[in-house]
């Protein structure tokens, strides 16, 4: 068994709890065990030995059309919600960049979007969360009631419970389209410069990095801002809250090595930055969910998979650190391909929740060649000095000490968690590694 990126792969019993009461049951047996949504976590926060998956609870509870207040099981993914309330004219206020992540996933790992630098985290607009612990109780957790569960619930990766179903708020918006204004920018400088502008400031900013480019051009790329558009911004013809589906396709089997070498991303990357970029209106799902176009778009790193190497950098000093981390993994990997450079507002109320005031840097790159495991730890030790961390629903390879560097709130998280779990039977294996539970 394995997450969304293939590494790594453990041996696992997995079973589906159908209903609350298999989750009291499956969540009070005396095994080590890790509650699960739709595996889309990169790395082994997922895995476990036994694995129990919550899939089967997807259904949306209630929902208020006046307020957009909604209460969804946890197995229930953003896709699956948003085709929910989005003809109601209402829209998750924070998603990842998947809409196949469950709404118990979101939560246990306070997940980010494109606007942590207006909107925060995934967990602001929680107001209550129904869940099981490991004794088989039902509790509920919420900012008034179990107030410690909450905050160490919110980022803290399926640790404290099986999320059963979670109450939240949701943005009013007056169509299904995006105002979509790209600029592109020939240095990683130039890209901070844009993100840190008042245009950076845009509801939604993002930046594509071209991971393979050197020298004067290190960091070169383009940044994406977005904003809800209007109905009158909508396209002629098209219906306001029901754009047309995008095709999307399958990819059977494993890509072969050829088609993510250096030389093919090298020439892909070189379109991808030169192409013209205008203003423009489009859905939100290309806008979104990109990669979703293509099912299974894991499969295109090959058998060995890959690793998303992501961390968040205060802003002092961040510049230097990205472009040595850049020139880190390119010296030290087999790419790396795939970068996103995004802001990142104020901290939110998860203990272990990852963003910090500063940059984020996410990049993708297969798990090929004898030296990135050990660039990445040296980057980790880079990111530690720093005052910075890694996101623990992307993290692969961080060992325990560095961690504990890069978490101050480590001794908090494990108090809580041992307060609702103190025999630690919910442990999954990147828990173990890192030392998050006894």
């Amino acid at each position: 068994m394995h997450g969304w990126g293939r590494f790594p792969v453990v041996d696992a019993v997995v079973r589906e709890a159908r209903d609350h009461a298999e989750i009291e049951r499956f969540a009070a047996e005396d095994v080590p065990q890790i509650p699960f949504g739709n595996r889309r976590s990169y790395g082994d926060a997922c895995l476990a030995s036994t694995m129990t998956s919550i899939r089967a609870l997807r259904s949306v509870l209630e929902f208020d059309r006046e307020t957009g207040v909604v209460h969804a099981e946890a197995g229930c993914t953003i896709g699956e919600l948003i085709a929910h309330v989005l003809p109601e004219g209402w829209f998750p206020y924070v998603t990842p960049g998947t809409k196949h992540a469950t709404i118990g996933g979101c939560v246990a790992a306070d997940v980010h979007g494109k606007n942590h630098h207006v909107d925060g985290a995934f967990g602001r607009f929680v107001d209550r969360i129904e869940m099981v612990l490991a004794s088989g109780s039902a509790v509920t957790c919420s900012r008034d009631e179990n107030e410690d569960l909450f905050r160490a619930t919110l980022g803290g990766m399926g640790l404290t419970g099986f999320i059963t179903s979670v109450v939240m708020r949701l943005r009013r918006v007056e169509s299904a389209y995006i105002r979509r204004a790209n600029h592109r920018a020939p240095t990683l400088d130039a890209i901070c410069d844009l993100l840190e502008s008042p245009d950076g400031n845009a509801t939604y900013s993002v930046a594509w990095i071209d991971g393979l480019a050197r020298g004067r051009s290190l960091g070169r790329g383009f940044v994406s801002l977005g904003e809800h558009a209007g109905e009158s911004d909508v396209p002629q013809g098209a219906e306001v809250f029901r754009p047309a589906e995008g095709r999307v396709r399958t990819l059977h089997r494993d890509a072969p090595t050829w088609l993510l070498s250096k030389f093919a991303v090298r020439w892909f990357n070189r379109l991808c930055y030169y192409r013209p970029r205008r203003p423009d209106v489009v859905s939100y799902e290309p806008y979104f969910y990109p990669l979703d176009s293509l099912d299974d778009w894991n499969r295109l790193y090959g058998k060995s998979g890959f690793v998303q190497y992501q961390v968040a950098v205060p802003f002092e000093g961040a510049r230097d650190l990205l472009r040595e981390i850049l020139e880190r993994i390119a010296a030290g990997t087999r790419g790396p391909f795939l970068g996103v450079l995004k802001t990142f507002g104020e901290r939110g109320e998860g203990i272990l929740s990852f963003p910090i005031p500063g940059f984020t840097l996410a990049i993708d790159f297969p798990c090929r060649g004898p030296q990135w495991q050990p660039t990445l730890r040296a980057c980790d030790e880079l990111v530690a000095s720093r005052g910075g961390r890694v996101y623990l629903a992307k993290d692969a390879v961080t060992d325990p000490d560095t961690f504990a560097r890069m978490a101050p709130e480590l001794d908090e998280f494990r108090r809580i968690q041992a307060k609702f779990d103190p025999e630690a039977t919910l442990r999954s294996a990147q828990a173990k590694r890192l030392g998050l539970v006894p």
